[in-house]
């Protein structure tokens, strides 16, 4: 059975709301944070997917985007992430995020207690140095490029080296960036699930009971 999206919104300071969709399956939560100067809609049918694959999928319009209020800035993304995780980990428990370009940034600070399994898609944080990655909140990581951009290649690159903790890179011929990587690509969404089924789902209630799914993800690296 096909579970539908829900309207959700979710006060991240006084009088600011952030508002999305929610997929209620019983699965482990995952929240998925759309680039800078897109909406949640950027992620097309990859959330649909993700929730028919079994996660309890959580998308919103950042501050300032979309249907969300306020003035859009790198620190209120960096605490408005982390006040929607906690949310998320009050009520769901912890939870997996997937994260697109400059949005990666949500993530330094938020490690395994909160959000034990993260996705960086095309991770751009060039402002962000390499000791300032390295010292991040570690998680067990996967990082996914597109190889015929050289530009966004690179600065992944530059990403994965640094991230402390477990990691793994995933790379897809192509040269869009973010969530657009992952237009026409079911397998690569599929690749996404798998890295949470092996890394958040062991880690979910409502997980422990369900029969194992096809498909495991590449080896990890330790950092």
């Amino acid at each position: 059975m096909t579970v539908g999206p829900l309207p959700i919104e979710i006060e991240v300071e006084a009088g600011t709301r952030l508002r999305g969709h929610e997929w209620l399956v019983l699965g482990p939560p995952v929240i998925m944070v759309h680039d800078i100067d897109v909406d949640l809609d950027a992620w097309g049918p990859a959330l649909q997917m993700s929730a028919d694959a079994g996660f309890h999928v959580i998308a919103v319009d950042l501050r300032g985007h979309g249907l969300s209020d306020g003035v859009a800035d790198s620190k209120s993304l960096e605490s408005d992430v982390a006040t929607l995780v906690r949310h998320v980990n009050r009520v769901w428990g912890k939870c997996g995020l997937v994260l697109a370009g400059r949005a990666c940034r949500g993530a330094m600070k938020i490690g395994s207690d909160e959000a034990p399994a993260q996705v960086f898609i095309t991770p751009d944080l060039p402002d962000i140095n390499e000791a300032a990655v390295h010292s991040s909140q570690p998680a067990i990581r996967m990082v996914i490029v597109g190889t015929l951009d050289p530009v966004a290649r690179n600065e992944s690159q530059r990403v994965f080296d640094a991230l402390p903790g477990q990691k793994v890179m995933a790379s897809v011929g192509d040269a869009a960036r973010g969530e657009r990587l992952l237009e026409g690509r079911p397998h690569l969404i599929e690749d996404i699930c798998s890295f949470f089924r092996m890394y958040l789902s062991p880690l979910h209630p409502s997980s422990r009971e369900a029969p194992p799914r096809p498909g495991s993800p590449p080896p990890i690296v330790k950092g």
